[in-house]
This record gives structure tokens, C-alpha cells and sequence, in this order.
């Protein structure tokens, strides 16, 4: 077809070249050469900007994996310092064995996790815990529910829980909100403790997680919607100075919108009703555990202190007294508490869990990691990138104009006798990091395919005319019948 399409373009530019102005600029090789590539890129370009062609299952998939590269490339990279700094209390397999590996998170030292994180003064805490049904213990049941149903200071920081969901049993059926224990403690309109969706689409073709769902609508009302963590931790912390369920309830208005409009603006961010699945995609740059060639990301506290971007502590250390000298804070220094060191201040805190038996691990580009740290790489994308989308097409032309004829010039000055396909092949591997650290992949799939194909019937050409050198001299070498005889 990219054949078939040079022929008609060389024929077209036969024709233009009888005006005599054209004539003289198209009698130069290069100026000719050019002249095609371009007319086979822009307009390829062109129609791979448009996103019922970019999400077509194949491009989409290539332009995952290339993403995924980048992203195990540039893990715990240094943040902007601008960024929201994060705080991890990970329920993991030291802590789940020091509790007595119980079946359900016991609510008494939830509640403690909670109020340790509470007196830290961080911007938002997110309970990452399923408590949909009571545990074996009433009184501690109770406790708790006393304790949320009192969360109402303005003190106290915005508390996040996640909304459980019901399957149908009918398969046309809708999928209604599960009942939790906690439902009656949380109705008052001054409290400060909200439940939100903590759902992620996992890709049917390898099992990997890599796109949010940014809410869900279970009715036909806005109290019927159920916003993402990482959307009602950005709405939340954007609008600190009025009640969370004001703020909460005004982004569950604007989402409704998007059933009447084609775009909602939420604070910076701008929300499609037909969102691409680049749009989707989470960045994730939080690994689990540091690669060995990575130092920890570091950020600026506000006294000009560096400290981690992520802080992350075993859960352990905040409940058992004897945990140990594994608890010990090495950065900067001292045991982990509130009382020494207000390690917590302004971040956004999310309480989890890690140890096996949670069954709460999903594959992502980076790893295996729990659901809290997908989580948590959700709210850092939303904060740092927003979300991730192909830049405008003037910008996309003008870049692939740029690289063809830098590339054109390159080849011809510096390597004439390669191949141009492996030329193309090599510049588009290395326009992959750049696209990645200026536009966040969103233009290298649409700039390297046509830079490739422009090159392919040049290779085309190229392979024809070194497979009729190699006959002519074949038959320069085969010996004539009157010789043999």
C-alpha cells in the first residue's frame, strides 16, 4: 500500500514538475525525496491522531508496552517539587504476624493506625481497608464506629474509606453499593469521613493494571456516583477551606454533567466524556522497592529540609510498643513518632495493606505491587501529570516535519551506507525517552510510524537494486556455452 502510495506521489509530482517554478525546485534528488516523505507522513500523522484509530487494539498495545519500558526506566525518578508528597502505613507480613495473622483487620488497631496518622497533620488520609462487614469482635466494632461517627472537628483531617460493590446475580442487572457497618456512623453532614470507588481496569490481553476508572454511576442521581481516590483526594485537597462533603458533593454534581456535556473542569483538570485510554493511564513512578541503580526520590519540606517523597513505615511501629530496632528512622533520624519528628505534615496518607494473605497484589509495569501502592501511584499521576493526553496536532506536524528532515540530513551527511529502515528504526528508539519525558508517550506511537514507513519503500528500492547488482554479476561470472566447450 505505502508502495502503491509513493508511485501516485512520484506521478503527482512528475505533473506538478511541468510548471516551470516547481520544475526547478523538484529537479533536486533530495528536495524530491523529501517532498514524498512528507506526503506520506503528515497525512498518516494525521489519522493516527484521532483516537478511534489510536485505540485500535493493536497500536494500543504497542504504545503500552512502549510506555512500560519508560516507565521501569524512570521509576522512582526525582519528583517536581511542586508535587504532593505521599506517606505509606503498610499493614505488611511482619505486622499481620505480629497481630496474630487475624482474618479481618482488627478495627482497634485501625483505629490506632488512623489516629496516628490524624495527629501528624496531614491533608488526607485513605483507610485502604474493606469494612463492609463487622468483625468477630462487637465491642471493638463499636468503638470504631463511635470513633467515626465523632470524626467530625474541623481539626481532623479528610478521611477516606472504600465503597464496596455487588455484583448482579442477574446478568443485565446493575451493580449496586454494599452495606457497611459504618453506613449509620457516617451520615452526619459535618462529618469528615467519605466513602469513595477504589476500582482499576485490569487489560484483558496480559493481566496488567494499567488504567483508572475515574468513577462509577450506580443510578441515575449524583449521590449515585462514586468518584476515584485519586479524583476525590485532587478535588478534596483543592478545596480545603470548605467541609469535604461540600467539596464531595460538588464534584459528584460535575461528574454528573458529563452526561449532558462533552467536557467538565475540575480545578486544573479537564474531564472528557469520550475519554481516550491514553487519558486512563496511570504513570507509574512509585516502585515498591527501589531498583538497585535508584537513590530515594526526595523532596523540599517547606523549612528547605530534604526529606523522602514517599514516607513509608511498617504499621507495626505504630501499634506494637515492642517492635523493635527495625522501627528505627534512619532519615533523618530517631524512633516513629509524632512526638519526635512530624514526619506526616501535609501529606497524603494512605493506609494499607501488603501481606500475602490480603490477596491484594496486582501486576503493573513495574511489578507486582498491592493495591496501595497502585493507589498511591493514582494520585501521584493525577497530581503531578494529570491526566495524560496526545499533544495537539499542530505541535504532532511540526515534530514530525522537524524529525524527518533532521533525520534526512543526518543520513545523508554522517550515514549514507546504512540502511535508511534501520536509520528510521534507531531515531525513533531514541525519540522513545524523549517523547516519554516531554509529553508522557502521548506522541511517539503517531511520530515513529510514519517516520518508519517513509523509509520503508526507500529500503524497498534499495533491496531491488542490490538484488539486480548481485544478477548482473552473477551473470558476468557464469561462463558462456562456446567457453565450456
Amino acid at each position: 500500500m505505502v508502495v502503491t502510495l509513493r508511485r501516485r506521489l512520484k506521478a503527482l509530482l512528475d505533473w506538478l514538475g511541468t510548471f516551470p517554478p516547481i520544475q526547478r525546485l523538484m529537479s533536486n534528488a533530495h528536495v524530491r525525496h523529501l517532498s514524498i516523505r512528507l506526503l506520506i507522513a503528515l497525512p498518516l500523522l494525521t489519522l493516527l491522531s484521532y483516537p478511534q484509530i489510536a485505540n485500535i487494539p493493536f497500536l494500543k498495545n504497542k504504545e503500552d508496552s512502549a510506555m512500560d519500558i519508560m516507565m521501569q526506566a524512570f521509576q522512582a525518578g526525582s519528583p517536581d517539587q511542586e508535587a504532593q508528597p505521599l506517606a505509606f502505613i503498610d499493614m505488611d507480613e511482619a505486622t499481620y504476624q505480629a497481630w496474630g495473622e487475624p482474618f479481618m483487620v482488627p478495627r482497634e488497631k485501625l483505629q490506632k493506625l488512623i489516629q496516628f496518622a490524624a495527629s501528624g497533620h496531614p491533608k488526607l488520609i485513605f483507610a485502604d481497608v474493606e469494612l463492609s462487614k463487622p468483625s468477630c469482635d462487637p465491642i471493638a466494632d463499636q468503638r470504631f464506629s463511635t470513633f467515626i461517627r465523632n470524626y467530625t472537628k474541623e481539626t481532623d483531617p479528610i478521611l477516606m474509606f472504600p465503597q464496596g460493590f455487588r455484583e448482579s446475580l442477574d446478568p443485565e442487572g446493575a451493580v449496586t453499593p454494599r452495606a457497611s457497618f459504618l453506613d449509620e456512623a457516617m451520615t452526619s453532614a459535618n462529618n469528615r469521613a467519605i466513602k469513595t470507588s477504589a476500582l482499576f481496569n485490569i487489560d484483558d490481553n496480559d493481566g496488567i493494571l494499567r488504567r483508572w476508572r475515574l468513577f462509577e454511576r450506580l443510578g441515575p442521581e449524583p449521590t449515585d456516583l462514586y468518584p476515584s481516590v485519586e479524583l476525590s483526594a485532587f478535588a478534596l485537597t483543592q478545596s480545603a477551606s470548605q467541609p469535604p462533603r461540600v467539596t464531595f458533593k460538588e464534584l459528584q454534581d460535575k461528574l454528573d454533567l458529563l452526561e449532558t456535556e462533552e467536557t467538565v473542569g475540575i480545578g486544573q483538570l479537564l474531564i472528557h466524556t469520550h475519554a481516550d485510554q491514553l487519558e486512563q493511564r496511570i504513570i507509574y513512578s512509585i516502585p515498591r522497592e527501589l531498583p538497585p541503580w535508584a537513590s530515594t526520590p526526595e523532596i523540599l519540606r517547606a523549612d528547605g529540609v530534604p526529606v523522602p517523597f514517599l514516607e513509608t513505615i511498617s504499621a507495626r511501629c505504630i501499634t506494637e510498643p515492642d517492635a523493635g530496632p527495625s522501627c528505627v528512622r534512619h532519615y533523618p533520624q530517631g524512633l516513629m513518632t509524632p512526638e519526635f519528628d512530624n514526619w506526616l505534615d501535609q501529606r497524603i496518607v494512605v493506609i494499607g495493606v501488603s501481606y500475602k494473605a490480603a490477596r491484594d497484589n496486582f501486576e503493573t509495569p513495574l511489578g507486582t505491587m498491592p493495591g496501595s501502592m497502585v493507589i498511591i501511584n493514582s494520585i501521584n499521576t493525577l497530581n503531578q501529570y494529570g491526566f495524560i493526553t496526545r499533544p495537539n496536532l499542530s505541535i504532532s506536524l511540526a515534530l514530525e516535519v522537524f524529525i524527518i528532515l533532521l533525520g534526512y540530513g543526518a543520513h545523508q551527511l554522517m550515514a549514507k551506507d546504512i540502511n535508511p529502515l534501520w536509520f528510521s528504526l534507531g531515531i525513533a528508539l531514541l525519540l522513545l525517552p524523549l517523547c516519554y519525558h516531554f509529553f508522557k508517550m502521548g506522541v511517539w506511537l503517531t511520530v515513529a510510524i510514519p517516520l518508519i514507513l517513509t523509509s520503508f519503500t526507500d529500503t524497498r528500492d534499495s533491496v531491488k537494486e542490490t538484488l539486480s547488482h548481485f544478477k548482473r554479476l552473477k551473470a558476468l561470472k557464469k561462463p558462456s556455452l562456446s567457453q565450456e566447450e
